[in-house]
């Protein structure tokens, strides 16, 4: 098995892990939103330190932020690229069931339900299933509001990517089940996105994940792009 580098950043703290087998180190920025200043420092240190040789490159495509996408597949492509090697993504909710798996909240044949935030009141939502040890996607990643969630789907396992999102949906299911005697859904813990579950995935058919055009290869957003207006105009952080 080749020694695979994997790279997250679609979350606000990004992470990296480097694994071969049933061996693997992983390192953290140690504060958020410092991708763009701690992702090339972390990787080169993790590399110099395990003296591995690197076999490919796995990155989280998203959803998620759009920044730390950017940074993190740009990253990704220029190791690639530049060292000629195999180049895989996997999508940010993917990783999230990959770690409710490997935490032991899924069952064989039960769904799990990842929901992760987008925007105001919108979820980024996924569905998947474990099947003879291997996660099958059975509802596509989509963009929905918050309240429609629990319309969709009727039994399984809900794996919140946030604390936000997991009090929002789980107050919205409560109010639903005082009114239902049946109610087959449960929670897990929070589970962020991270670099060391891509193993979990990528013990699935690989090809699946496999990047054929490197060069054309974009992020996965699933929203277009909006500015936000700084909280002060440049003007008024000037110190003159």
């Amino acid at each position: 098995m080749p020694c695979t580098l994997s790279i997250e950043t679609s979350a606000d703290a990004c992470s990296i892990s480097l694994w071969e087998g049933d061996w693997m180190v992983s390192r953290e920025a140690d504060e958020p939103r410092s991708h763009a200043r701690m992702l090339v420092p972390l990787i080169d240190d993790l590399l110099r330190e395990s003296g591995k040789e690197l076999g490919r490159i796995c990155v989280d495509e998203g959803p998620g932020s759009y920044t730390g996408l950017r940074i993190g597949v740009s990253t990704a492509k220029g190791l690639a690229w530049s060292l000629e090697l195999p180049l895989y993504a996997v999508p940010s909710m993917a990783l999230i069931a990959a770690g409710a798996v490997e935490a032991g909240y899924a069952t064989e044949g039960l769904p799990l339900h990842v929901a992760i935030g987008a925007r105001a009141s919108e979820l980024f939502s996924a569905s998947y299933v474990l099947k003879n040890g291997f996660l099958e996607e059975v509802d596509s990643p989509s963009v929905l509001e918050s309240t429609d969630l629990l319309k969709r789907i009727t039994k399984g396992v809900i794996v919140p990517g946030s604390a936000s999102v997991r009090n929002e949906v789980e107050a919205t299911w409560q109010k639903r089940s005082e009114n239902s005697s049946a109610s087959q859904l449960t929670f897990t813990p929070v589970i962020l996105p991270h670099s060391r579950f891509t193993r979990t995935l990528l013990r699935n058919p690989a090809a699946s994940y496999r990047v054929e055009d490197v060069s054309s290869f974009e992020p996965r957003y699933m929203r277009a792009f909006m500015a936000r207006k700084p909280a002060k105009s440049i003007f008024d952080r000037l110190p003159f």
